[in-house]
């Protein structure tokens, strides 16, 4: 398999954090849209209860809009929209996790006006407040579902709660169901392409999956060793049980995400490194045979990260989020031949 070599070519720059309204807290929670956009575009939230679109091609802010609460969680629904054209505008479904249990749906709307760049237009609520059923405990984590009918809610109180967010269903925003059998807090949630299973992390340190829409876990995780996966994002699962150090109980990693050419798997972790593995990563590395390349660039544990599709026509792009260091860098993975891969320099979106 292909060897990686990540560095950070130059120091990272200093971010421009937009700080309007409250200042503090954590930048906790990043999205980008569908691959097939090529949009270019992101959004991150966090404690401050902003939510900002970012350019990344000019690493500039273009929108930003208060949030209901402060946002745990951001994702981009990847069935929504449709191929945008010059002059046309296209609305992309956005859901959000908040920390007083609420959750919201927003539509960002870009417009294209020439081949090559994008401008957000709006972000504007896609879901009547009172059809978005408030939780009583702090959401953790929200996922679509592939084909966009469902959305995941990982809450505090160690339970799944599946909503109905298909655009043409009659109870929109309605629980579907609860999935009970974590311990703790959820952390990480993954769909099957096809939308009929779920995969589940908590800070309990287990991994549980769960049929949709019954709810029901599937105790035998056996019969789900062969399905294909649409996202990598848990951070215990066969995939990822080489990311952890030799004696390390688990609890260091904080985020994982898988690259748009599925050939690498990049976390974050309390270190505030930023780290590449091949993927999948089914083993720890040994002794001469190297799987792990860390880059440094927040001051910080890093608490997000994602692959940003349409940053780069050259390159992959990976966002991470600081944490508490109110940053989020945006890395360009170069591929300088058949096989060596390197980060370079991290810039501040």
């Amino acid at each position: 398999s292909a060897a990686c070599c990540a560095r950070s070519a130059a120091p990272p720059t200093a971010v421009d954090c937009e700080a309007e309204g409250e200042v503090g807290g954590a930048v906790r929670a990043l999205a980008t849209p569908p691959e097939e956009f090529a949009l270019g575009l992101a959004v991150s939230s966090g404690d401050d209860r902003m939510l900002r679109v970012w350019d990344l091609k000019r690493g500039a802010s273009v929108l930003s809009q208060p949030a209901e609460s402060a946002v745990t969680s951001l994702d981009f629904d990847a069935s929504s929209g449709e191929s945008l054209k010059v002059n046309e505008v296209l609305g992309l479904r956005l859901a959000a996790a908040f920390a007083d249990g609420g959750w919201a749906l927003y539509t960002v709307g870009v417009s294209r006006t020439n081949d090559k760049a994008a401008a957000t237009v709006a972000l504007t609520p896609a879901l009547p407040r009172d059809a978005a059923p408030r939780h009583e405990r702090r959401l953790t984590v929200c996922r679509f579902s592939p084909d966009g009918a469902w959305l995941a809610l990982g809450c505090a109180d160690a339970t799944i709660y599946l909503h109905d967010v298909s655009p043409s269903s009659a109870s929109l925003g309605g629980e579907v169901a609860r999935c009970f059998g974590h311990s703790s807090a959820i952390t990480h949630l993954d769909w099957t392409v096809d939308s009929y299973v779920l995969r589940s992390n908590c800070k309990g340190h287990e991994l549980r999956f769960f049929d949709v829409p019954s709810g029901q876990q599937i105790a035998l995780a056996s019969a789900c060793r062969d399905l294909e996966w649409a996202t990598h994002t848990a951070v215990l699962a066969w995939h990822a049980l080489g990311i952890f150090a030799r004696g390390r109980d688990g609890s260091g990693v904080q985020a994982a995400a898988r690259s748009p050419s599925g050939s690498l798997l990049a976390t974050v972790d309390d270190l505030s490194l930023v780290n590449l593995y091949r993927f999948p990563c089914p083993k720890p590395e040994k002794p001469g045979a190297p799987n792990r390349h860390a880059a440094g660039g927040h001051s910080s544990p890093a608490l997000a990260c994602v692959w940003a599709e349409g940053a780069s026509s050259s390159h992959e792009t990976l966002l991470t989020a600081g944490g508490q260091d109110l940053c989020v860098l945006q890395w360009s993975l170069e591929r300088r031949s058949h096989n060596r891969m390197m980060f370079g320099a991290a810039t501040g979106v």
